[in-house]
C-alpha cells in the first residue's frame, strides 16, 4: 500500500494525489486526523502561555538581578523551558494524530 501511495504522489503531483484521495476515500479524506489536531491545539496554546508567564514570574522572584542585566537571555531561557515542557506534555497527542491520519478509514 505504501509503495502505491508513494508512486501516485511522485508520478501524479499534488493535484493527482488530491484526485486519487477523492476517488478512493471521498472528500472527508482531506481532513482525516484534523479533529485530533484541533482538540490538541487549544490546550497546548493555553498551557504554553501559562507556563511561559509562570516561568518568567518564578525565575524573576529567584533571580531579579539577572532580569535587569540580561532580559533577552532570560526570556530566551524561559521560552526554551516552556518548549521542552510543552513538547513532553503534547507528544502523546502527536502520536494519536499521526496514527489517526495514517490509518485506514474507520480503523484506529
Amino acid at each position: 500500500k505504501q509503495w502505491y501511495q508513494r508512486r501516485v504522489a511522485i508520478t501524479a503531483g499534488i493535484f493527482g494525489m488530491f484526485r486519487h484521495m477523492y476517488r478512493t476515500e471521498g472528500v472527508l479524506s482531506m481532513w482525516r486526523g484534523n479533529a485530533v489536531n484541533v482538540a490538541k491545539i487549544m490546550p497546548e496554546q493555553a498551557l504554553r502561555f501559562f507556563l511561559f508567564e509562570y516561568l518568567n514570574e518564578t525565575a524573576a522572584h529567584f533571580f531579579p538581578q539577572l532580569i535587569q542585566e540580561h532580559p533577552t537571555s532570560f526570556k530566551f531561557v524561559c521560552g526554551g523551558g516552556t518548549g521542552l515542557i510543552i513538547q513532553a506534555a503534547m507528544y502523546p497527542w502527536e502520536i494519536v494524530k499521526t496514527r489517526r491520519m495514517t490509518s485506514n478509514m474507520g480503523v484506529f
